[in-house]
């Protein structure tokens, strides 16, 4: 079995459904994780879990400045976007713009993707003409 990415972990994290008699945790053991990750903030890393942003403070421990501009909805847009950067080396420009445009920032799109800042703000630059 492949580890999973950041990304990866993070959309299975955002898709898992609160267990129904309340009990919350699988959410904070994906807190945990996501925040070990050294990629999220305690505050995307709320947005991603559905928990409270206090209690992933309190879950993860984090002081560090990780994370960014960042929208859950997004992640698997991000994921699409970076496989076909893998595969193919050139992507929609609009795709990246429509990310951008939903609340994701370009260093996070980076970051979560291996894309070269550069390249994403090149490409938003040609979407933009």
């Amino acid at each position: 079995m492949t580890a999973l990415t950041p990304l990866e972990q993070a959309i299975e994290a955002w898709k898992r459904v609160p267990d129904a008699n309340g009990d919350k945790q699988a959410q904070f053991d994906d807190a945990v994780s996501l925040g070990e990750l050294g990629i999220f903030s305690n505050h995307n890393i709320a947005k991603i879990t559905k928990l409270n942003p206090a209690t992933v403070a309190g879950l993860t421990q984090k002081t560090d400045k990780t994370g960014g501009r960042f929208t859950p909805e997004s992640m698997e847009a991000i994921a699409t976007l970076g496989l076909r950067w893998k595969q193919q080396g050139l992507v929609s420009h609009s795709a990246v713009a429509s990310i951008v445009d939903a609340g994701t920032s370009p260093n996070m799109i980076a970051l979560l993707t291996g894309i070269p800042r550069t390249t994403i703000y090149r490409w938003l630059k040609k979407a933009s003409k």
